[in-house]
């Protein structure tokens, strides 16, 4: 039963999380049907890509489990770091908006287009994910002596 709940919190939240991002990319871009399409199919695979690695793992396979580890967690860190880029910049967007309104100023508060803000939280998500990555490739023990 434990075990069930876990698993509905986390691909509702981790669901919650990619449809964010969806909405992020639909708006700024005007892709076709068919990239929208294919965009929902691989965002799919990706929110259960945890549970398919479990699953090939307890039925024995190594490679193939270990592959889609490595993408699928690596896809896990670079997606929340977007949602929090995204989302901290959506607030300033907010704040901005309303403090224009609070004190009616209606000149210089056009705001930013969502293929902006979408690209600054792109930039964002991939310098410090990238920095992140490198890091993890380097992981060494140290010892300290209080």
């Amino acid at each position: 039963m434990r075990f069930s709940l876990f698993l509905t919190v986390f691909v509702t939240l981790y669901s919650l999380l990619h449809f964010y991002a969806y909405l992020k990319i639909r708006a700024a871009f005007s892709s076709s049907k068919i990239f929208l399409l294919f965009l929902v199919l691989f965002m799919a695979f990706m929110v259960f890509c945890p549970i398919i690695v479990r699953v090939l793992e307890r039925d024995g396979m190594e490679r193939l489990p270990e592959i889609l580890a490595h993408v699928g967690f690596t896809w896990m860190g670079f997606i929340f770091l977007f949602i929090c880029s995204a989302f901290v910049l959506d607030l300033i967007r907010m704040l901005l908006s309303f403090s224009a309104w609070v004190f009616n100023k209606t000149s210089g508060t056009r705001g930013f287009s969502p293929k902006t803000l979408f690209y600054v939280a792109a930039t964002i998500t991939l310098v410090i994910g990238s920095y992140a990555y490198f890091e993890a490739l380097h992981i060494t023990t140290e010892h300290i002596t209080i």
